[in-house]
Order: C-alpha cells, then sequence, then structure tokens
C-alpha cells in the first residue's frame, strides 16, 4: 500500500498492487510539496491531484494490514517490516539553565515522539 493526499479535497488516496500505474503511485506517494511535483490522476472520473500521503498521516500501518488480510486466512501470517529512516536522534541537552534552551530541547524530543507516533500508536 502507498498512499497520498489529494490536493483538491484533502481526501486520502490508497493504491495497492492492483492499481493501473504503480509508479505513479509511488510517485504520488513521495511527492512532497515544493520539493518534487504533484501527480495528476482520474480516478473515478473525478481529477485527482496526488501530494504526499504523509501530509495526512506519515506511516500508515492499517492500511497495509487490512490488506493483508485480504489475502490470507489468518492475523498470525502477516508480517509487517518497519524501515525507520528519519535518523531522528534526541541530541545530548546542553543548555538546561535557560527558558530557550528548555524550548528547543522540547521541539527536539517532540520532534523525535512525532516522527515515530504513527508507529508507536499501531502496537
Amino acid at each position: 500500500m502507498v498512499s497520498s493526499v489529494d490536493a483538491l479535497n484533502g481526501n486520502y488516496v490508497l493504491f495497492n498492487e492492483t492499481t493501473e500505474d504503480p509508479t505513479k503511485a509511488i510517485l504520488s506517494s513521495a511527492s512532497i510539496p515544493f520539493v518534487f511535483p504533484f501527480q495528476d490522476w482520474t480516478i473515478n472520473n473525478q481529477q485527482v491531484i496526488a501530494i504526499d500521503g504523509g501530509s495526512v498521516w506519515n506511516t500508515n500501518l492499517v492500511s497495509a494490514v487490512e490488506r493483508c488480510k485480504e489475502l490470507v486466512d489468518d492475523e498470525s501470517q502477516i508480517t509487517l517490516d518497519i524501515i525507520e529512516c528519519s535518523g531522528h536522534e534526541v541530541a545530548p541537552w546542553k543548555d538546561r539553565k535557560s527558558a530557550l534552551g528548555n524550548i528547543l530541547r522540547f521541539q527536539d524530543v517532540k520532534g523525535f515522539h512525532d516522527s515515530t507516533a504513527d508507529v508507536n500508536e499501531f502496537k
């Protein structure tokens, strides 16, 4: 499963292995606004301007597992491999005595947890 967001209406758009153009589906999922161009689709006679699915849901594990459930008889047959590529690490906390240092620390810790929130929520 790969996902994108329709920039015209905000709908979440899913693509699986049955899509007519898997390469375009992957490009749609990776079309980060201002970095990569959007992908223009016609789905059910509707125009879809597809941008990065992470605009709405960073790591959509639910749809992947639901798709697997359509193909297997038992959930025990599903194995989910996740590769985390963000490389976000919480830096050592150096400036503990200033408000600015505390705010920057908060942002660093929050950024780390936000980057893995979708995976942690799924457990």
